[in-house]
């Protein structure tokens, strides 16, 4: 503990010589205005995961996919990381848990490119390489001692780190070289604008874009994948009203019953998906986000319909109703619904019965996929 604080202190020397505000204004993503999300959708599929030796937990951290290849990290549950077809049949498990050297004590994130699988393990502070066709250990190197939240790679091989939301522990964004090198702070976290809420996944990329998100702020950054140094574009969700103000983000209260963004972000195409925390009451505790598209050449928002005002019959349920998004796989954006719970009473209002398999798996626990294939 104190070789980490003494390290957080130097980072927030060295941020403070390095700081660069540049200034963009971001643009406006007003989600009251928004159509519906339904309305873009155009179908529909259900995927279980199978594998018998390798149960899937219900629970993704992180999903990330390589052309008919995804990656599910769960961090919480199982601390493991592993990969899928997009039929659901499991493939293989990258690395394994330990202090040797070519494993891991805890995979807190990871991130790949066309080759390899890098995953950033906090408790042996260090980065490991896998390769991504079978989550062989490729190497690894030193990290220095302090504790990021998640991290991403450009192509021109520098990193992309994030440090909690906690002024406290050096929270913020920043790049680092090859070496781990600060070069740039870009987000730093202060006692102004962080959030009681911690950001785990605060990285998502796709071939040209890394996008970052996080609780503290309603604002989205999508940097160029090439090189950190190409102008990010940035873009700030409008909630109107109901937006939750600084000091929200600091009670958690006023935080639950306000409008924000919810980490992590996507760009799909030429949209940018996200969710964002829809306060209800305790009859719609069961959906408790909005996700929402943002067409960054159209300029419009589009957005689930309101539960509440479904559940209450003012309007009708969305055939395509989504749950919250999990991450990108090829064309297509996955959510879970990891509960029966919630399922028949979506029947009942609308919602499209999952084939009898499907619905048998969510009867008996099984916890599903959901893939939407966007017009």
């Amino acid at each position: 503990m104190k070789c980490r604080l003494t390290y957080l202190l130097a980072l927030l020397l060295t941020l403070s010589c390095t700081s660069n505000n540049r200034g963009n204004k971001a643009e406006r993503i007003v989600i009251e205005s928004a159509k519906p999300l339904s309305s873009i959708i155009d179908e529909v599929r259900y995927v279980s995961l199978k594998s018998d030796e390798n149960p899937f937990s219900g629970r993704i951290d992180k999903l990330m996919s390589k052309g008919d290849t995804m990656f599910i990290q769960d961090l919480v549950n199982t601390n493991s990381l592993k990969a899928y077809n997009t039929y659901g049949e499991f493939l293989f498990s990258v690395g394994q848990i330990g202090r040797g050297p070519r494993e891991y004590l805890e995979m807190t994130s990871f991130t790949i490119d066309s080759q390899y699988i890098y995953c950033l393990d906090n408790g042996n502070r260090r980065l490991i390489t896998y390769d991504i066709h079978n989550g062989k250990y490729v190497d690894k190197r030193a990290l220095p001692s302090f504790y990021a939240s998640d991290f991403a790679l450009f192509d021109d091989g520098n990193f992309i780190f994030y440090v909690d939301d906690k002024p406290s522990l050096g929270g913020g964004t920043f790049i680092t070289n090859k070496k781990f090198e600060i070069i740039e702070e870009l987000t730093p976290i202060t006692e102004n604008n962080y959030c009681l809420l911690s950001t785990q996944n605060a990285f998502t990329q796709n071939e040209n874009s890394i996008i970052f998100s996080s609780y503290a702020k309603d604002t989205i950054v999508v940097f160029d994948r090439k090189s950190y140094t190409t102008p990010a574009r940035y873009y700030a969700v409008d909630f109107g009203d109901f937006k939750a103000t600084k000091s929200d983000k600091r009670d958690f209260d006023q935080l639950g019953a306000t409008k924000h963004l919810v980490p992590p972000v996507y760009v799909f195409g030429n949209r940018i998906i996200g969710n964002t925390n829809v306060p209800t009451d305790a009859k719609a505790n069961y959906f408790m986000y909005g996700s929402f598209a943002y067409d960054m050449l159209g300029k419009q928002t589009y957005l689930n319909a309101n539960i509440e005002d479904i559940l209450d019959k003012k309007t009708a349920l969305d055939t395509k109703l989504v749950f919250p998004f999990e991450g990108i796989v090829g064309n297509e954006i996955v959510s879970i619904l990891n509960s029966y719970d919630k399922y028949p009473e979506l029947v009942e209002l609308g919602f499209p019965k999952a084939p009898q398999h499907i619905e048998s798996q969510l009867a008996e626990g099984e916890p599903i996929l959901v893939f939407y294939r966007l017009r």
